[in-house]
């Protein structure tokens, strides 16, 4: 599959400390110009938790919606830091879980249709409980262990409602 489109520019319109506003100009196969504005930040990881048929998931009151989501444990990849390490990281922060094994499922584009951020995927098992280390942005977070059979029925229920960060 061969689709003629050629990249023109690329420059910065808008940046802040968490994410950056790109606008490329690109033309098309019929010599039509066309722009498309991209959203550019770090990457991130979501690490799904197995634990003798539980998992432990993080609720937590969201601005953007201005409700409270239940959410596996989840953050951006900060510089130089390796997807693991990250997915370590967070898991620690978020939930006071750390595991002894992790095995990387895959990783999926997490905004397709307006970034090129990656979202990797990790499984976490063997757990051990510590203390979350809370930023003060998650100040409130709370652990919920919950039947993995019951996350299909949490889905269709609309209790969780976020796939990507």
């Amino acid at each position: 599959m061969s689709i003629k489109i050629k990249k023109i520019s690329e420059k910065v319109d808008y940046k802040c400390p968490y994410f950056e506003i790109v606008k490329k100009e690109f033309m098309l196969a019929n010599k039509k110009r066309t722009s498309y504005y991209l959203l550019k930040r770090n990457s991130f990881v979501t690490v799904f938790v197995e634990d003798k048929g539980y998992t432990y998931l993080v609720e937590f009151f969201r601005f953007a919606i201005n409700d409270q989501t239940l959410e596996f444990p989840a953050g951006m990849i900060e510089q130089d830091e390796k997807p693991l390490e990250a997915a370590k990281r967070e898991l620690e922060e978020e939930a006071g879980i750390i595991a002894k094994k992790f095995i990387f499922l895959g990783w999926s584009y997490g905004l397709i249709g307006m970034s090129d951020l990656k979202n990797y995927v990790f499984l976490a098992k063997d757990l051990k409980f510590v203390r979350q280390k809370l930023d003060e942005a998650e100040d409130g977070m709370k652990v919920r262990k919950i039947k993995i059979s019951a996350i299909g029925n949490l889905i269709k229920k609309g209790k969780i409602r976020e796939n990507t960060r």
